[in-house]
């Protein structure tokens, strides 16, 4: 019989895992910022595309490092 894992409470590692999903979705919606400004854009198609890919790439790496 396995016994019962206790439940992570150590406030450290949310607060790093809060800071990757910050910074992993802020650095993608600024590459999709300047991608508008450069292609002179009227619609920010850029940073649609940018804050939907950083939000998908930080849930991903969230999930993968809360499963270790």
């Amino acid at each position: 019989m396995s016994k019962a894992s206790k439940p992570d409470t150590n406030p450290s590692r949310f607060t790093g895992i809060a800071m990757q999903m910050m910074i992993t979705i802020l650095t993608f919606t600024a590459i999709g910022y300047y991608t508008d400004n450069y292609f002179d854009l009227k619609f920010p198609l850029g940073v649609l595309i940018g804050s939907i890919s950083g939000i998908g790439i930080a849930l991903y790496r969230v999930f993968k490092s809360l499963q270790n």
